[in-house]
């Protein structure tokens, strides 16, 4: 239950981490990418002429990005091209909207998804090879009518989705090619028949089949067969009414989901599912319990509401009924009792209290009472109110030493209830969307297991520091994000001695205060989306420090005291408004491995004083976006940095980076002016692709007055 971390990228960006969602267009429009912390978002991509370049530079620029959505995009390339071209940048193509009546997948292309989700026009698939690459197919409002055969040459294929189509029967012959599929939905569609397989060896590994919402009447058993390793079936809403009557046998199904058909009767009697754990019958036309049940030695859940059943023969459920009742204590995870209006005489307390008699964890969706109050001697463990929009007071009249989880949300709590005092055994705490003006952790001081504690998304504008000099609150994951919080005093988190993560971002912090920040234990602090103009950490004692994010600040020059963080390894200052750089600030900061400085102002990252500023241990370092005209790269002594971003700056000339550099793997130098001088220059580097800047790739001009052609035949951007 440990609070969402916005993780930063893995050291070595690989463009696996990218995502396109493709929306095929007709007007143009000016192309610029509107980047977030993880995406680029294009109103408009042309691909005729330099959106592919453009496209390849914020990948380039941005390796914590897994999104690149694409509103219009305008391209002269065929779908199996322009699928193959961007399985450079992408692992997953999404097509919002596609006008073509053929999708080709190409076979050799790398891409490992596909998805299409409006496509009214598409009637073929073609796959002319095979394609060992793509896992997951998924195709939405399509004209497609039967499975396409072309899935025989998908042999890597995993997941397979198609939906609100016109698909009128179904057949498992076409996936007899594809030994990993795993997971088959086949929903909304027409299918009123089940072919079944003439080839008595088929062995289809499908575990979870969903062929909901089409026009089922009668199942025939036998089409199952080759699902031998199928667990979760769902045939809801069609408009079953009989089986075939033969043996029915799937000996690994745990879930079997028959809700909103027309069922009149059942008989399971030659059914063979030893590990079928929970049969849904809802909302048929049974007048009677299925005959049979006794066949299934492992089911707990047997659902059977919205039927007609006028009496119920208590001998169909022999055996299943000390299962059931033992379930509810012994099988804590199994069980979920839905109530979607509830009629009670009794007080909140004391339904609680009867609660607990089924249940460890209640779920309010929607609570109307102004006072919430927990028993002291009930056995709940858990309890989540998602909506309670008149809660003003939570009472807890003594101890509970049961209670481990407490969610609240949107509630008219102003105040940090004093009622936690007696929840001696909480360990997550959260409280979200709600009038919360201030935050004390003396509230917390008798809950000696306390590890998560969310309070996000209110009005916090106060951090009241304790007067308990011994106090000590077990907390390893804190957010108090999205507040209101100009002013945070580091005295106040002395009692978090165990503290792991905190995260502060999105409030309006422009400073950070008090006599010292003691964290011993913190790992990553998170500062993200606030106004600091400064920061000076020299008096933090954080000596575990692993990871600090300042991006989207205000920030005018670099932290200063990152020296006194010995962790250090990851140091994010994007988006602020630095102007100069000195890099003699990071000495003694020999732990970093990624600095990232991409989206500021800067114009110059200097090295003041004589010799060279060392950072050992660097692998990546982000300087996209500035203004950058020179580096003074030969004081820089980086023994292990990997790749180098500079794109998006005023560079003309450029050092000999490989010399200086000797691990440097990577430069990425797109959209700068540089001269056709330091081109010819540096062209090695170009052709075995370990500097990478402006081309003509697939036939886009360059933006530059002149060109430098490589012997290979690729022309590069330059200017004279």
């Amino acid at each position: 239950m440990r609070p969402y971390r916005p993780r930063i990228v893995p050291l070595l960006f690989t463009l696996v981490n990218v995502w396109l969602w493709m929306y095929l267009l007709v007007e143009v429009a000016p192309q610029t990418c509107q980047k977030t912390v993880f995406q680029c978002t294009y109103s408009t991509l042309n691909l005729s002429s330099d959106g592919l370049q453009d496209l390849r530079a914020s990948v380039e620029l941005s390796p914590g990005m897994y999104s690149i959505e694409v509103n219009r995009l305008i391209t002269k390339y065929t779908d199996g091209v322009l699928l193959q071209i961007l399985s450079e940048f992408a692992d997953t193509v999404e097509y919002q909207r596609y006008h073509e009546r053929v999708l080709r997948i190409p076979p050799n292309v790398d891409l490992q998804a596909i998805t299409v989700k409006q496509a009214p026009q598409l009637q073929v698939i073609t796959v002319v090879a095979p394609n060992t690459k793509l896992t997951l197919l998924e195709l939405h409002n399509t004209g497609l009518s039967t499975l396409p055969a072309s899935l025989h040459n998908l042999r890597g294929l995993y997941i397979l989705k198609i939906s609100e189509c016109n698909l009128e029967y179904f057949s498992l012959d076409p996936l007899a090619n594809s030994p990993n599929i795993s997971i088959v939905t086949i929903d909304d569609n027409n299918i009123n028949k089940l072919v079944t397989s003439n080839n008595s060896q088929l062995f289809i590994p499908i575990t979870t089949l969903s062929l909901s919402n089409n026009q089922l009447q009668f199942v025939d058993e036998d089409f199952f067969k080759p699902l031998r390793n199928l667990e979760f079936l769902v045939l809801t809403r069609n408009k079953i009414k009989r089986f075939g009557g033969r043996p029915f046998i799937l000996s690994n199904l745990m879930v079997f989901n028959l809700i909103q058909n027309q069922l009149l009767s059942l008989n399971v009697t030659q059914w063979k599912m030893p590990a079928l754990v929970e049969f849904c019958l809802d909302y048929n036309n049974l007048t009677r319990v299925p005959a049979g049940l006794v066949g299934f030695p492992k089911l707990e859940i047997l659902r059977l509401r919205g039927n007609r059943l006028t009496s119920i023969d208590l001998r169909l459920l022999e055996g299943f009924k000390a299962r059931l009742r033992a379930s509810a204590r012994l099988l804590e995870n199994v069980f979920v009792i839905e109530v979607e209006q509830l009629i009670t005489p009794y007080v909140d307390g004391v339904l609680l209290q009867l609660l607990s008699e089924f249940a460890n964890e209640v779920i309010y969706e929607q609570y109307y009472e102004r006072v919430l109050r927990i028993p002291p001697n009930g056995d709940l463990q858990e309890i989540t109110l998602n909506n309670a929009p008149e809660l003003q007071v939570l009472t807890v009249v003594a101890p509970n030493f049961q209670l481990k989880s407490l969610e609240l949300h949107r509630t008219r709590l102003e105040m940090f209830p004093e009622a936690l005092l007696n929840l001696r055994r909480l360990a997550h705490l959260i409280m979200v969307e709600g009038v919360l003006e201030n935050f004390s952790l003396d509230l917390l001081a008798n809950s000696p297991n306390i590890s998560t504690v969310v309070i996000s998304t209110n009005k916090i504008n106060q951090l009241i520091t304790s007067n308990n000099s011994v106090l000590f609150i077990p907390i390893v994951d804190l957010s108090l994000a999205d507040n209101q919080l100009q002013f945070v005093d580091g005295d106040f988190f002395k009692p978090l001695r165990n503290l792991d993560y905190l995260n502060l971002e999105n409030n309006k912090i422009q400073r950070i205060g008090g006599r010292t920040f003691i964290l011993p234990n913190v790992r990553y602090i998170n500062l993200m989306h606030n106004e600091l103009l400064t920061l000076n950490v020299t008096r933090w004692k954080t000596p575990k420090l692993l990871e600090i994010v300042l991006d989207y600040n205000n920030l005018t020059r670099i932290p200063v005291g990152l020296e006194r963080l010995p962790k250090l390894s990851n140091l994010l200052i994007s988006n602020n408004r630095l102007t100069s750089v000195d890099l003699r600030r990071f000495d003694g900061c020999g732990g970093l491995l990624k600095i990232d400085l991409s989206n500021n102002l800067l114009q110059n990252v200097l090295v003041s004083q004589a010799g060279r500023v060392s950072l050992p241990n660097l692998t990546i370092f982000n300087l996209p976006n500035n203004k950058l005209n020179r580096l003074e790269v030969a004081k820089w002594d980086f023994p292990l940095l990997d790749s180098l971003v500079i794109a998006f700056n005023q560079l003309q000339r450029l050092p000999n980076l490989f010399q200086y550099l000797p691990k440097l793997r990577r430069v990425t130098a797109f959209k700068n002016p540089l001269l056709c001088s330091t081109v010819r220059q540096w062209q090695q580097y170009v052709s075995d692709y370990k500097l990478q800047i402006d081309t003509t790739a697939y036939g886009m001009p360059c933006e530059t007055n002149s060109t430098f052609t490589l012997p290979s035949g690729r022309v590069l951007c330059c200017v004279e």
